[in-house]
């Protein structure tokens, strides 16, 4: 699948586009960006992605706030 033609809902930063370029199709990945970046966004792409392509049915997100 070739990323610039995908239908995002939200067009993604220049940025977030290479995390998910770099992050695609691998089983395992770490968005090591700072706060407020869009690490929430490039994974929800990601797994849009996965979805559409029938590799996914679900998803979990878990959040850990620690003090």
């Amino acid at each position: 699948m070739n990323i610039a033609e995908y239908p995002f809902k939200t067009t993604p930063y220049e940025h977030q586009l290479k995390s998910l370029q770099r992050s695609l199709h691998r089983q395992e990945y770490a968005y090591f960006l700072e706060m407020g970046l869009g690490k929430s966004k490039v994974l929800l792409d990601n797994a849009a992605i996965l979805f559409d392509e029938g590799k996914i049915d679900a998803l979990a997100i878990i959040l850990i706030f620690l003090d």
